[in-house]
């Protein structure tokens, strides 16, 4: 059998990069034909302008959506990759600041309302991956919440060790049964769901823990943990 060692010389250089390196090259490799294909529509919507009909603007429309949806999820895995790089390099920070933050960047529907229920502390953690934590919460909370009474609530313990976080989703503010927290025995692990993943994998990186629990068609609460130091 006959190897190309040029090949195999290629795949050893991949294997030897570092983890700053092979992030960019992650990115690059992803987001150039983005890039190039969102180049392209415009320049077709742009040279046919006279051609096109309102159904194949909006089909082009959708096409970009979609373009700037992939490439969010690049940028996403990109920073997280980042993070889990310089998950040690911890510092103050203000959790209720960073959660404000996230929250106007975002625009929450109106139909959603926020309950903070103590001001959220400042821990010594990792800023970038609080962020991403408070991010994906919201994004997944917007999405899940489809009616319009939905609600946030959020609040914290602490003990010598630990932040303690809770975090709930109600689907349905009239239903009462829902803020009977004896009701959410049904623990799950999401296997499926992008959001969850990526903040289950923000709070093993931090040394912290994390439970999900579903009330079936009602809502979601996550219990997670930060260690104080």
């Amino acid at each position: 059998m006959i190897y190309n060692t040029e090949n195999i010389n290629k795949d050893n250089n991949y294997l030897n990069l570092d983890s700053q390196d092979y992030n960019y090259i992650f990115s690059h490799i992803l987001r150039t034909p983005l890039y190039n294909l969102h180049a392209l529509i415009n320049w077709f919507e742009k040279d046919n302008e006279d051609l096109l009909d309102n159904v194949n603007r909006h089909k082009l429309k959708l096409i970009n959506a979609s373009i700037e949806r992939l490439n969010f999820i690049v940028t996403d895995i990109t920073n997280f990759l980042n993070i889990e790089q310089n998950i040690e390099k911890n510092y103050p920070i203000s959790l209720d600041y960073i959660f404000q933050k996230i929250q106007t960047k975002l625009e929450k529907p109106l139909r959603i309302e926020i309950k903070i229920l103590q001001k959220l502390p400042v821990i010594y953690s990792n800023s970038p991956a609080m962020e991403i934590l408070f991010n994906h919460l919201l994004i997944n909370s917007f999405q899940n919440i489809k009616n319009n009474s939905g609600s946030i609530t959020i609040d914290y313990e602490e003990d010598e060790n630990n932040y303690k976080f809770i975090y709930t989703e109600n689907w349905n503010t009239l239903d009462n049964t829902f803020h009977d927290i004896l009701a959410f025995k049904s623990y799950y692990v999401p296997s499926n769901n992008y959001h969850l993943s990526i903040i289950k994998k923000i709070i093993e990186s931090l040394h912290g823990d994390i439970k999900f629990y579903k009330i079936l068609n009602k809502g979601i609460k996550i219990d997670f943990t930060i260690p104080r130091y």
